[in-house]
């Protein structure tokens, strides 16, 4: 199997399931492309394994053989996946640090348990273990290491992972899932049980009262990822925009996650309301800006 049709895999892949950070990849240099694609295909491998799996124990299997292919790649040697072999290519281009990938791989057996986060604290670490570990693995490509671009990053990963979570819900919804937290839903009186009988609609008529009371526990998720953005873009003064340029494009997804904090407050945080998604042209926009700026 060639490093060119692997690749072309991973591409394909990470533009039809993970549309966000493949425009996000597309503004860093060619020569980095290639290992953005390895790492974001890899998570779309383990991501998607909640959802082909009827039991447990099943997805456990599948994260026990990505670490084995893992183990493969950093030996030297010749993995048989498409995504295992565009990631041995960039593990030995870009000297990718393992514990990423162990990370994220542990964080997603979280999903394959089934288990829900217990407040707002578990939700959190849920982020920062299956959305940080990306960034990192990102500034890694993109030849960056120093600590606050990493401090930075993490802040921004943590954001994108709660965003992600609450654009999740209704979709998540509808499988009988959902990943707000516990300790927040009793306290505006719910179950999860109460988020899955909701209905995707425009007007709160349709389970008004359970999308209210929704709505408040996303306002609080909303509030943390806005405060971990605020976090990340507190590391501005410590890059010369030089620098910045050059790993600006693991931090792009930030500036998408603030497009999506500011559609939700439109919304007045309904999590089942239309319109939440950001069209693809603006999205376009909006990173084209960020990268002329240099700003995250």
């Amino acid at each position: 199997m060639s490093a060119e049709s692997a690749l072309s895999f991973c591409t394909d892949l990470v533009r039809a399931h993970d549309y966000d950070r493949y425009l996000c990849a597309m503004f860093a240099p060619e020569t980095a492309r290639a290992g953005l694609m390895a790492i974001y295909a890899f998570n779309q491998e383990i991501a998607k394994i909640r959802d082909v799996i009827s039991e447990p124990v099943s997805g456990h299997i599948r994260l026990q053989w990505w670490r084995e292919a893992l183990d493969t790649v950093y030996a030297g040697g010749n993995p048989q996946h498409q995504v295992a072999v565009a990631l041995g290519d960039a593990v030995k281009r870009f000297g990718l640090g393992r514990s990423h990938f162990d990370c994220l791989i542990d964080g997603r057996a979280f999903d394959v348990e089934d288990q829900r986060p217990r407040n707002l604290a578990a939700l959190e670490s849920y982020a920062d273990a299956t959305s940080t570990p990306l960034v990192s693995l990102a500034l890694e490509v993109l030849a960056e290491r120093g600590a606050a671009a990493h401090a930075a990053g993490r802040h921004i990963g943590i954001a994108w992972g709660l965003i992600g979570q609450l654009r999740a819900t209704a979709y998540l919804a509808r499988k009988k899932r959902t990943f707000l937290p516990l300790e927040e839903l009793s306290r505006v009186g719910l179950a999860p049980e109460d988020v899955f009988n909701v209905r995707l609609s425009r007007h709160r008529s349709s389970s008004g009262d359970t999308r209210k009371a929704l709505a408040r526990v996303a306002k609080e998720i909303a509030a943390l990822a806005n405060d971990h953005l605020i976090g990340a873009r507190n590391f501005r003064s410590e890059f010369k925009k030089k620098t910045l340029v050059r790993f600006l494009p693991a931090y792009l997804p930030g500036i998408l996650a603030n497009g999506y904090l500011g559609r939700l407050h439109w919304r007045d945080h309904d999590l089942f309301a239309p319109g939440l998604e950001i069209p693809r042209p603006l999205k376009l926009t909006r990173l084209a800006v960020a990268v002329m700026l240099k700003r995250f």
